[in-house]
């Protein structure tokens, strides 16, 4: 009886210890999306990833408040896949496109990749979604350019 009860208090006190530390990938890009609204870079840096960090501060620096994209946005995140110490969050952000978002476990919790190479992963999935072809683009805009160029005197 005795070997019981130890177990149960070993079981609750582990149960309770994970439950407490890891949260979720959705509570932690909710804050970080929060704090991005309100363009609190010091918020938002506390659900960044450590290699997020750099980025951020950039932003904060460059940051007068006034052209803050987040602002005024309303955000909906529609689903959330966890694949071990990995997340991705897709969020519909107002009328525009789902952005995908990922997630890392870094110390204790869920932290939100927000760096130059996952915003342009994220702007390379929009691109795939809505079925543009870069290429074709680009090279219709060079073909504009020769064509224009070889109209100067």
């Amino acid at each position: 009886m005795q070997k019981l009860v130890w177990v149960a208090i070993v079981a609750g006190v582990i149960f309770s210890c994970n439950n407490g530390t890891k949260g979720s990938p959705k509570e932690s890009l909710e804050k970080f999306l929060s704090a991005m609204e309100k363009s609190n870079f010091t918020e938002a840096k506390k659900y960044a990833t450590d290699d997020s960090q750099d980025f951020l501060t950039q932003l904060q620096n460059h940051s007068t408040g006034s052209e803050n994209i987040y602002s005024n946005k309303t955000f909906n995140i529609t689903g959330v896949e966890v694949n071990g110490d990995e997340a991705k969050a897709e969020v519909q952000a107002g009328t525009g496109a789902t952005l995908t978002f990922n997630l890392k476990y870094q110390h204790g919790d869920w932290k939100v990749s927000f760096n130059m190479s996952a915003i342009m992963q994220m702007v390379t999935d929009v691109i795939k979604k809505e079925g543009v072809d870069i290429n074709k683009d680009i090279n219709k805009a060079l073909d504009s350019i020769k064509i224009n160029l070889d109209s100067l005197p």
